[in-house]
């Protein structure tokens, strides 16, 4: 129990600290109130920048020292939560004291309120002495707290005292001076020291648990993929390097480069420059797999070439309906547009089955169907029939394409020939013929904004096809206005 003389004490102690708080409030205001001035920040202006950078980081220094204090005080409020003190009477929970009264948001406070429980529980004081000696900074403590623990949590609960004191022996010599991406690191590289064993368990278990998942989400699929590190830097080295190699080459198209104007230092151009890299990143996955196939560097099944598949009803194509392409490993196909059909078709191999009966009205009903492509109707007979490939450019043609074109040709786009489809101007099942006057080169981009309707192809009258130019690539006329 306590004496009458301690408890005097601690309200003296409780009232000069109050006293301090108060204070330093004032200066927190005065600081504030020089910033709010024009006059003061216009002088601010004209010092030499070391000076004020020196400010900003005593001003730091001094901010994460009050956040020390505000997390200590956090913890004695939590303490008298956890004895069913109500706080003014009204707050059953430290966390949403702090969210009303302090403004913080619901996962700051209760992050705030974690901190306290981390450094008020802990018989190893060091870290908490550290951060309101102004040794530590709130960054640095957060990794020192939530990263030894999470670090250690595959160890027995009887051992974690003593393999985080012995951690903090080696880490908080070196602390202060590091970066807290230093720090980060030398916590991960500390459970090599003292749990070796649950390192290799968890290094078994990322390996034997990686997954590749999809799901389909609007017009996207949506790939999530649990790897571990060795694959995962395999495949981002491959992606990255195709990222880098268009990039070298200057093989962009004019929407995945950072518009002109735009400092890619800045915070515009490097948030633009991330959303870029991205989006090329799936592009990269996209045309290094489909480069597996075209290869058949994946192996053959009967001899054939692994190949994606992609069923289309005749007269579902010609009524718009569309096309399913068929997804590995998974009972239901993804539903694709008439204009996405006809793209896959322009520059790609195809195998007619055709099943449809004739003799049996079959026949009349699909000469009857209005627009049938004369090509596949010819094939409608009484037996299965299983065509050869057809459409795609045959190499000599292919050739003469990349002479006469030399990129993709929509308006600004530098596309290399390698990225680029053979699109058909008179699509193919409509009798338009692979031929030089009938082909042009598109990237990816450009050829699906072709079939998109969003650019149109015309010819020029006075070059010959073999000329570059006699195919050229604009938006599509609109009409005039009345």
């Amino acid at each position: 129990m306590c004496s009458i003389t301690d408890q005097a004490r601690g309200v003296a102690r409780g009232a000069r600290l109050a006293t301090l708080i108060a204070h330093g409030r004032e200066l927190a205001e005065d600081v504030t109130a020089d910033l709010l001035d024009a006059d003061a920040v216009a002088d601010l202006a004209g010092q030499p920048v070391d000076a004020v950078a020196t400010q900003v980081r005593d001003l730091l220094a001094t901010a994460d020292q009050v956040r020390a204090a505000a997390a200590a005080l956090t913890g004695v409020v939590a303490a008298g939560v956890q004895a069913r003190q109500l706080i003014e009477g009204t707050y059953a929970s430290t966390a949403r004291f702090l969210q009303v009264e302090a403004g913080l948001a619901e996962g700051s406070a209760k992050a705030l309120v974690a901190r306290a429980h981390d450094l008020r529980d802990t018989a190893d004081t060091r870290v908490r002495d550290a951060w309101l000696g102004g040794e530590l900074t709130d960054d640095k403590v957060r990794v020192l707290t939530v990263g030894l623990r999470d670090a250690l949590t595959s160890q027995p609960i009887a051992e974690r005292a003593e393999s985080t004191r012995a951690a903090l022996d080696l880490l908080l010599p070196q602390a202060p001076t590091w970066t807290v991406s230093d720090l980060k690191r030398a916590v991960a590289r500390i459970r090599f020291v003292v749990d070796p064993d649950g390192v290799r368990r968890a290094e078994l278990d990322a390996y034997t648990e990686q997954s590749l998942t999809w799901v389909r989400v609007g017009h996207f699929v949506r790939l999530q993929a649990f790897l571990d590190p060795e694959s995962a830097a395999a495949v981002m080295t491959v992606l990255e390097q195709q990222v880098d190699t268009w990039r070298r080459d200057d093989d962009l198209a004019p929407e995945d480069r950072l518009p002109e104007g735009v400092d890619p230092d800045s915070a515009e151009g490097r948030r633009l420059m991330r959303t870029r890299t991205a989006h090329l990143r799936a592009l990269a996955l996209g045309e290094v797999m489909a480069g597996l196939l075209d290869r058949g560097e994946v192996g053959r099944h009967h001899g054939i070439r692994p190949h994606t598949v992609m069923n289309v009803d005749v007269r579902d194509l010609v009524a718009g309906l569309g096309g399913e392409l068929t997804m590995p490993g998974q009972d239901e196909p993804v539903l694709l547009s008439t204009s996405t059909v006809r793209r896959i078709l322009c520059d790609t191999g195809l195998s007619h089955v055709v099943v449809q009966p004739s003799g049996r009205g079959g026949e009349t009903e699909l000469a009857s169907a209005s627009g049938l492509p004369d090509l596949l109707r010819m094939e409608a007979v009484d037996v299965l029939y299983v065509g050869r490939e057809v459409r795609t450019a045959p190499p000599r043609l292919r050739r003469a394409l990349e002479a006469r074109d030399r990129h993709c040709q929509a308006p600004g786009c530098r596309r290399h020939v390698r990225r680029c489809h053979a699109h058909h101007v008179q699509h193919w099942e409509h009798g338009g013929e692979t031929t030089i006057a009938n082909c042009l080169l598109l990237c990816e981009r450009h050829h699906r904004a072709v079939h998109a309707e969003q650019l149109t192809v015309s010819l020029d009258p006075t070059r010959r096809p073999t000329e570059s130019g006699y195919l050229q690539v604009h938006p599509p006329d609109r009409p005039a206005r009345p």
